[in-house]
């Protein structure tokens, strides 16, 4: 494991720590890491039977429905909002689904009102540079609102927004592999 972020993750705050999109590659890792780093974790789905690593806690709840979400973030300090929409591999507009909106942008706000309710003190929204790169794909769009919200939020709540690079693309295991193959 990456000592760096072993490191990183033991300075953190010592509340519990919530992360959403716990299933996705990303949030498997995050929650190894917070894991590995002594950190109280959830793990965030809506799949009781999803699977993380030792140590880790579920908490189910689906971010669309806002009346799953009771009692997912009580106690929790900390946020890690990393839940998007994840296309099948058969999507043939994999940016441009109506899905996005529904997860990324009242997902979000579901997660926002849940988490002022429970006094979190901190919430970690991942985005994306396609919201900075020019593009109009509902992706985009979403992930640009879903932004807005984030920093819009309470000044209760301390907010971050991490625009990540497009490393893994849409249902094609990821930008790397795809420009490597190139």
């Amino acid at each position: 494991m990456n000592g760096l972020l072993l490191k990183l993750a033991r300075r953190l705050p010592p509340e519990p720590v919530l992360v959403t999109g716990a299933s996705g590659r990303i949030g498997r890792r995050l929650l190894e890491v917070l894991s590995a780093a002594g950190c109280k974790v959830y793990a965030m789905s809506r799949d009781e039977e999803a699977g993380f690593p030792s140590g880790v806690q579920l908490r189910t709840g689906d971010l669309t429905r806002a009346e799953s979400l009771p009692g997912t973030l009580e106690g929790v300090g900390l946020v890690f909002h990393l839940a998007s929409y994840a296309p099948s591999p058969e999507d043939p507009d994999p940016e441009n689904s109506p899905a996005h909106q529904a997860v990324t942008v009242s997902g979000t706000r579901n997660l926002l009102e849940k988490a002022r309710e429970a006094g979190v003190a901190s919430l970690v929204f991942t985005s994306s540079t396609r919201t900075i790169d020019g593009s109009d794909s509902s992706y985009a769009q979403a992930k640009k609102t879903a932004e807005k919200l984030v920093l819009t939020v309470s000044k209760d709540m301390k907010t971050t927004v991490l625009r990540l690079p497009p490393v893994y693309g849409f249902a094609r295991q990821g930008s790397i592999a795809q420009m490597l193959a190139a």
